[in-house]
Parts: structure tokens; sequence; C-alpha cells
């Protein structure tokens, strides 16, 4: 399972291919659902940063703990780093380190993928032009299993017709499970220009 069949942009789906998730049926089960918000209203500096503040605090909620891990495309993460510039905006001479190195929202470090899927397409096409995503995660809910069987164990050497050459194949089968989906969240339709 991917991570993006585990946090999903419509997690109330009912759409036989996606409407289950780990056996059970999030179109039923609203405790089930990943956090969800739409960005598209948003429009200033101040507006991304509150909506962020929101989808934080949603999957924040009941114990675990809060995300510790905002994963976004390029384009978004250059984005924060312009809206915290914009809303704590400080003179040259006092604020030596813009454009920040890192970037924490509230204790979680924001990073950006080159690999970010476009989220409002719905696709896992990387490239996006129309609106930018970001998943909160929560890795206390976060696993990665693997079968014992196959966990980098390496195969036979054989040699292949007509070749001097011989190869084996390093085996790895393993999957993402999650036990609480509802801490974890998705941020979508995020503009691409702030005021």
């Amino acid at each position: 399972m991917t991570i993006w069949r585990i946090i999903q942009t419509d997690p109330t789906a009912s759409t036989a291919a996606i409407k289950t998730v780990g056996n059970i049926d999030q179109s039923v089960y609203s405790w089930w659902r990943n956090q969800v918000t739409d960005f598209s209203s948003v429009t200033t500096s101040k507006g991304f940063l509150d909506t962020a503040d929101h989808l934080f605090n949603n999957c924040s909620k009941g114990p675990g703990g809060k995300p510790n891990l905002i994963l976004c495309d390029q384009t978004t993460f250059e984005l924060w780093n312009s809206a915290y510039y914009s809303v704590y905006r400080r003179t040259a001479d006092t604020d030596n380190d813009y454009p920040f190195p890192n970037i924490k929202f509230r204790g979680a470090l924001v990073v950006w993928d080159e690999n970010f899927p476009n989220l409002y397409a719905s696709t896992l096409d990387t490239t996006t032009t129309t609106g930018g995503g970001m998943a909160m995660l929560n890795f206390n809910f976060l696993k990665v299993r693997y079968e014992s069987e196959t966990d980098f164990i390496k195969t036979e050497f054989v040699k292949p017709a007509n070749q001097d050459a011989k190869v084996a194949h390093i085996l790895w089968m393993g999957n993402i499970t999650c036990n609480q989906r509802r801490k974890q969240g998705l941020g979508w339709k995020i503009p691409r220009t702030l005021t």
C-alpha cells in the first residue's frame, strides 16, 4: 500500500477501488478517514498559514501527538518560506537567516520532494501548475512492515545466456501500514501564488 492510499484527497469516497483501506470501509466509518483541507480559497500568506494551522490542529486531536513531518511539492515549500517572511517580517539587520535554511511548523519539519504527486489532478504525475499539496504525517502511526523471507535476501548468482557476467537479485517485500489514519492529513489545491 502506498502512502497516497492511506491519505487521500477524498476520504469519504465510496469508489470501490479506494473506499477500503486496511479492509475498513472509510465511506462508512468516519473514524477511519484521514484529515483533508482544500486550500483553493486561500489568497494571502496569513490565510495560508491559518489554513495550515487548522489542518495541523485537526491532525493533532486525540492521543498520539501531532504531525512530525510535513511533506510538500517545491512551489508549496517556497510559498511557505515566503509566507513566513511576509507574516513574521523583520528588518534585514536583525534577520540574517532569510531565506530560512529549515522550516518548522509547530515543531514539524517542512520539507519538499521533487517527486511529490499532483494531488490537484488526483494523479501521481509530479508536474503541477494548477495547485500544490502537502501531507502532514505522524510517524507514531505509520510503519514499514517487511516480510521476513524477503528482507534484503540475495538470490543465487546465475550466468545469463551469451554473457560472461553473473547476476544475483536482492529481494525485499514490504508494505506501509497505518493504525490511525485520522492522525494523518492532506492539504491540496494550494494556490501557486499568494499576496
